[in-house]
Order: C-alpha cells, then structure tokens, then sequence
C-alpha cells in the first residue's frame, strides 16, 4: 500500500519544492508572488492564421541578476478545429523564476513582418520572486500537500451548512470538506490532518466552539504549524487557523456565518476576495449557500487561485434529512475530481442538480426554536 502511495503522490501535488504558477489573460496587470524555483506558464489566446503571434518583448529586471528568465521559446497550441477554418489557439511562455527580487514581463502581440507598427496587445506582469521555503515533513509520513483554497459557511435561514474547495490536486473532495447536518462544517487542508474532520464534528457535537474545537485539534496536533483548517458551526459561529509553516501566500479571513482560507495561493487577493463574492452573493434574493459557495469559488479563482493551477474541486451542502430518500443528511454532494476547469465544471454540476431534485431546492426548511431544522 505504501508503495502504491508513493507511486500516487506526483499525480497529487506537484511536490513540495518547486510549484508551477499558472497565468492566464486576466492575469494582466496583476502583482504576484512567487518563490525562487517556481516555474512560471503564461497562456494566452490568439490565432496564428492572421499572422498575429505572441513574443516575449522585454523583462524589466536587474541585468546582472535576472529574477525571472525565460526557459524556451513560446509555443502555439491550435485548438480542435471541428471542421472550422481559421480556428485560434493558445500561446504557451514558460519562465523560471532564477532569483530573490522583482521583474516585470512583457508580451507583445503582433506581427514578425509589421516591424515598425505598435503591438495589436500588451501583457504585462509583475513577479515578486522570494526566497524557497523549505516546508519540514512529519518524519515517516507519505503525506502529500493539499495546497488549495476553501470556504466553510452556514445559511442561517435554512440551517444549512457546507464546504466549498478547489486546488491543483487529485479528488480534494476526498480529503478537505467534512460537514454535518445541525453540527457544523470543517476544511482540513494543507499537509492535512484528516482526522480534523470527524474529530472537529465530534467537539462540536459536544458544545464547544469553533475557536474551542480548534485549540483542543492543534494542541495536540505535532504537525500543527504545517496545517490549515477552517470550522463553522450550527450556530453561525466560525473560525480558521493558518500554521506558521503554511507555503505562501497563506492566510484566512473569518465573517459572519463564514471561514475563507487558503495556502500556496497567487496572493491575498484569492482569499479576499473569496469573501467578498460570498458576501456580495448571500445579499441576492432567492440565491442559497449553494450559490454563494460556487460565486466564493469563482472569485477565488478569478483572483489567481492556487499558484500551482487547478484540478479539482467539491462542494459539499448538507441539510437534516435531505440526502437522496431522506435516509442522511447530504443535500448536495458533488466532486470534479480531475478537469482543466474545476470550478466551472463545478458550476455546471450544480445546475444540472437543480434540475435533477428541483422540489429539494424549492423547499426551504424551517428552523426550531433550538436551532435545529425540519421540512
């Protein structure tokens, strides 16, 4: 077993040392921090047809010492054309990030021929390059990281509570979200304690706090400074914990009836604006949790994301009651396990979820006087 895990970690987790940082054309403009080793994807649309390509034009950097470098020529990706003429593709830069500092690159579009005349487009970006973390191992654990972001929240009209996650890993769904109806809900991630999930219910089960529930998990947790988890209960009440030893950009912000965390991020950016989209989106009428879940997800990812791209992602929403025959509590269950585009493919699912129990999204549960939920 061992063994096969082994063999299963390159596929999990791009490993612990150098990440790949993924940039796409919103990225224009934008600041990002990376760390010496990381390598650097630009990918950009054109089309090659109309003699427009994409060429590095410059990189503002130290002359002497270089804090990004190109590693190889640009190439073009055309995409299936299905019978079109003339269809676009992508652009693809790759770049290193070589030393500690500061270096802004430029792409331009145009064409080879039309020497004298402005790019059609400019991408430009900034790269902090900061020095390596090293990020210590639990001695004799196989463990890889679940670097990602995530969003644990409660409606405290319909009692409900879920979890919402994305990352560069293989099923996060599997591992990070952990939720129970009228008790709260939990996002292990970051080299993850798994046994935060059904340890941290279990406290909150028993009354304590989400601030309680997450000193009793790290105080007896030795790899507590490598973790990150994220708690909100039935009651509304939340809270987030981000180890010292977390990969930058690491760090959480904690709301009403919410948690947004995240580790290995493009920048703080991701996690605020995370919440603010959930807060912008549970203000919409007729929206629930489930809605506002996926627009935290979208702006996490709008934002840069995971630095190191994306792969899967989950949303997990439980109600008393309200799984499949009413026989347990998973009102919505869904996973993209592997996808270039996690979160929309999420979206997607989720639409088709509506139509497919349209009388369990129409019904809103009503709440007792103890917090509790019934039909």
């Amino acid at each position: 077993m061992k063994r096969l895990f082994a063999l299963l970690i390159p596929l999990l987790a791009h490993g612990v040392g150098a990440a790949e940082l993924n940039l796409r054309e919103a990225d224009a403009g934008r600041v990002v921090s990376v760390a010496v080793g990381d390598k650097v994807v630009i990918t950009l649309p054109g089309n090659i047809t109309t003699g427009y390509s994409w060429s590095l034009a410059r990189i503002e950097a130290d002359a002497q010492r270089p804090a990004v470098k190109s590693t190889g020529d640009i190439a073009y990706k055309q995409s299936p054309a299905n019978g079109r003429v003339g269809v676009g593709g992508l652009f693809v830069a790759p770049f290193t990030a070589a030393v500690e500092g500061k270096a802004v690159v430029h792409l331009a579009y145009k064409r080879s021929f039309e020497k004298d005349k402005p790019a059609a487009k400019i991408f430009s970006v900034t790269l902090e390059v900061k020095p390596a973390k090293e990020i210590p191992k639990k001695e004799g654990s196989d463990a890889p990281l679940v670097a990602t972001y995530s969003i644990v929240a409660f409606d405290p009209e319909t009692g409900d509570l879920g979890v919402a996650v994305q990352s560069k890993f293989f099923s996060v769904g599997s591992v990070v979200p952990w939720a129970r109806a009228n008790v709260g809900a939990v996002a292990t991630q970051s080299y993850a304690n798994v046994t935060y999930g059904p340890d941290g219910l279990r406290l909150l089960e028993q009354g304590k706090s989400p601030e309680e529930t997450l000193k009793q998990l790290t105080d007896a947790d030795e790899g507590r400074d490598l973790r990150q988890v994220g708690i909100v209960d039935a009651k509304g009440r939340a809270a987030s914990f981000t180890g010292a030893k977390c990969n930058s950009w690491a760090g959480h912000k904690v709301g009403q009836h919410y948690a947004a965390q995240g580790n290995i991020l493009a920048s703080e950016a991701v996690v605020k604006d995370m919440a603010a989209a959930f807060e912008k989106a549970r203000a919409k009428p007729s929206s629930r949790l489930a809605d506002w879940l996926m627009a935290a997800l979208a702006a996490a990812e709008a934002a840069g994301g995971d630095k190191r791209g994306r792969q899967s992602a989950a949303l997990l929403v439980v109600r008393d009651k309200a799984g499949f025959g009413g026989g347990n509590d998973r009102f919505i269950d869904l996973r993209v396990e592997d996808h270039k585009e996690p979160v929309e493919e999420l979206a997607r699912l989720l639409e088709i979820h509506k139509r497919f129990y349209p009388n369990l999204h129409a019904t809103k549960p009503k709440r007792t006087s103890s917090g509790d939920t019934k039909k």
